[in-house]
């Protein structure tokens, strides 16, 4: 799941490059990376979740009943965006590619499920139970709600962003920031992981 999360954001942003500026005229090509690349953003955005998914679980000491409420929420969310984006075209028919673009707005309801895991992070601190002499536990729980918090952040302006961007320019532009929201995100949750492993290894270098 690292890996996959961790360059996939490169192989969407490859993909968009090439739809923007190789000349194609095959509408089967066309058709085919229109389908591929909002499949691979909503794979991008479950994958980045359930980082913080797991991370929200080990802050709470490893509350089964935790988990799965945040799993049940998460698969309900992703079935309405699935739901949501099957209803739209997902192939350019027209010559003009704002015309018959798919929506990712359909993914507004993402930052939903991260203000309740906003929620369960900010509360944590509260549930937890350190042990006597954890400076390890301590430091790493330090190393999670921080690094939630600024996930959840950096989620919640993108949207914020988005809204306006859908609000006061025109339509061919309301998806500007989508894929450059979901290539963040994932690279944000796969580099926090990365330094909460190191700072696990070696705590008083890190803090």
């Amino acid at each position: 799941m690292y890996i996959v999360t961790r360059y996939l954001p490169f192989i969407i942003l490859a993909i968009d490059l090439y739809m923007s500026f190789a000349p194609n005229e095959n509408p089967a090509k066309c058709r085919v990376l229109q389908n591929i690349n909002p499949g691979l953003d909503l794979v991008l955005v479950i994958f980045s979740e359930c980082f913080f998914i797991l991370r929200t679980y080990a802050l709470w000491n490893r509350n089964r009943f935790l988990l799965v409420a945040m799993l049940l929420t998460l698969f309900l969310v992703v079935d309405v965006s699935a739901r949501l984006f099957s209803e739209l075209p997902l192939a350019l028919l027209s010559p003009l590619p704002s015309l018959q673009h798919p929506n990712p707005g359909n993914y507004r309801v993402l930052p939903e499920f991260d203000q309740l895991l906003a929620l369960y992070t900010i509360s944590s601190p509260f549930c937890i139970r350190t042990g006597a002499g954890g400076q390890i536990q301590m430091v790493c729980t330090a190393v999670l709600v921080n690094h939630n918090i600024s996930y959840y952040a950096c989620g919640l302006l993108f949207s914020a962003a988005n809204i306006f961007t859908s609000l006061l320019l025109e339509y061919s532009y309301h998806s500007v920031f989508y894929d450059f929201e979901f290539m963040i995100l994932a690279i944000l949750a796969t580099r926090m992981h990365l330094y909460l492993w190191k700072t696990n290894r070696h705590p008083t270098r890190l803090y």
